[in-house]
This record gives structure tokens, C-alpha cells and sequence, in this order.
């Protein structure tokens, strides 16, 4: 009986090992065998979800018929037809082929977003966003007042740009205005830029992320505090990073 007991165990754990063993992917390979495949940039992206600059890349603008694959295992993931222009600096799809994408949560920012991966190879291609930020970062729409998540909230923390990352503002100038949208008396030393806005039939001063160039809001010169300043902002343009 204290045999069979043994015996039971030791083909437990055998097909343990063995189901625990089996690879995730189709295509596996040595972090070595990925660098000697790969160019740097290709290898820093799909294997350490590295993020390449904005407005560098080569299929940013690039708008030839066709179909887009994975530079790690050549599986098709895009096709042409559903590629647009965002503006944000990335290329840009409204749709993937179907059962060639796998999602998952990433938090190396410090707050979540919605990472995409190659369902063949693991390879991280960048991430999707479907909140109404993309109307308001590329497109320069604006949230509803006293619609946002940040209207009436006060931990803290750092603002930070929705689509890139860059701290904006910290929690310390934030104030209520009363007016819907998160509000701020001063910014990050250059962490926007300014740009003249006249699509109400007014001027106004529109603020962007400098690294992105993602609309945010605008500034206005009625704050309440030493610094004149009142940067109405979009929530769906931030994310938080709590202290």
C-alpha cells in the first residue's frame, strides 16, 4: 500500500513537471537566440516591451497596401485596410486578425493599460485604448464637465499623459475650481507646450504634452492661487500615479 502510494505520487509530479513545462507559445526561443534574430530595436520592443519614440518609426506614415506581421515570427497581425492616422506618433489600427492577438495588463508606468502581444511568439507590439482618450488626445474633443475620473480627486500622486507617460502635474496643484474638469494652478517645468487655439470663435491657449503632443486642455489666467494660472484639463488625457 506504501508502495502504491509512492508510486501514485511519483508519476504526480512527473506530469506535473510535464504540463508546467509545455511551452506558452508556438515559437519559443533563448533570450540569445532572439538578440542574434532581431535588430536592436526589434529586440527591445518584442522582448523587453520597449517603447520606441514617437514619429519614429517606420510604418508611422506609411500607408501601402498590404499586410502587417510580426517582425519576430512573421505571423500576420494587421491589415492595411484598417490602418489610420492617429497622430499619436504609432502606427495605428481601429481592428487586428481575428485570433492572431493576446492582451494582458501592464503597470510599468505605474498605472494599468492594456498591453498587446503576438499570440504566436509572446511578442509585446504596444498597447490598445478604447475610453474616449483618443478623442481627446489625437482629436482634441472634450469630456463632458463633471464626467471625468480626476474631476473630484484629490490623493496624492502625479498626473500623468494618458498616451505616453510623461508627468504632467503633481497632486500638490491641484485645486477645485468648480468648473467639471480636473484643475491645476501650475504644471511640471516642460512638460507642455502651448499652442493658440481659435476653434470657438475665441482665442485660448490649448496645452499639449511635449513628448506626445497629446491635447490635454487648456490654460486659462483666472486661478485663485500666486500663479494666476488655472489648466483645465481632461481626465480621459491622465492617468495617476499614487505616492
Amino acid at each position: 500500500m506504501i508502495l502504491r502510494f509512492f508510486f501514485i505520487n511519483i508519476l504526480f509530479l512527473i506530469s506535473t513537471q510535464l504540463i508546467s513545462g509545455q511551452a506558452k507559445y508556438e515559437i519559443e526561443k533563448t533570450d540569445l537566440e532572439w538578440r542574434e534574430q532581431l535588430d536592436e530595436m526589434s529586440y527591445l520592443v518584442l522582448r523587453k516591451a520597449y517603447t520606441e519614440r514617437p514619429f519614429t518609426g517606420k510604418y508611422d506614415n506609411f500607408y501601402e497596401k498590404g499586410t502587417y506581421h510580426c517582425a519576430g515570427c512573421d505571423e500576420p497581425l494587421y491589415k492595411s485596410s484598417r490602418k489610420y492616422n492617429s497622430y499619436c506618433g504609432w502606427p495605428s489600427f481601429d481592428k487586428e486578425i481575428s485570433d492572431k492577438i493576446e492582451y494582458d495588463v501592464d503597470y510599468k508606468l505605474g498605472y494599468p493599460r492594456k498591453e498587446i502581444k503576438c499570440k504566436k511568439c509572446g511578442g509585446h507590439l504596444g498597447h490598445v485604448f478604447n475610453d474616449g482618450s483618443y478623442e481627446v488626445l489625437r482629436n482634441a474633443a472634450t469630456e463632458m464637465p463633471f464626467s471625468g475620473e480626476y474631476n473630484m480627486f484629490f490623493e496624492d500622486g502625479l498626473y500623468k499623459c494618458k498616451g505616453c507617460g510623461n508627468v504632467l502635474f503633481e497632486s500638490k496643484s491641484k485645486f477645485d475650481s468648480g468648473c467639471g474638469w480636473p484643475s491645476f494652478d501650475e504644471c511640471i517645468n516642460g512638460s507642455i507646450i502651448y499652442k493658440e487655439d481659435n476653434s470657438l470663435n475665441r482665442t485660448r491657449t490649448e496645452i499639449l504634452c511635449s513628448n506626445c503632443d497629446g491635447h490635454l486642455g487648456h490654460v486659462f489666467d483666472d486661478g485663485p492661487t500666486d500663479t494666476g494660472l488655472r489648466y483645465c484639463v481632461n481626465s480621459a488625457s491622465l492617468n495617476f500615479k499614487k505616492d
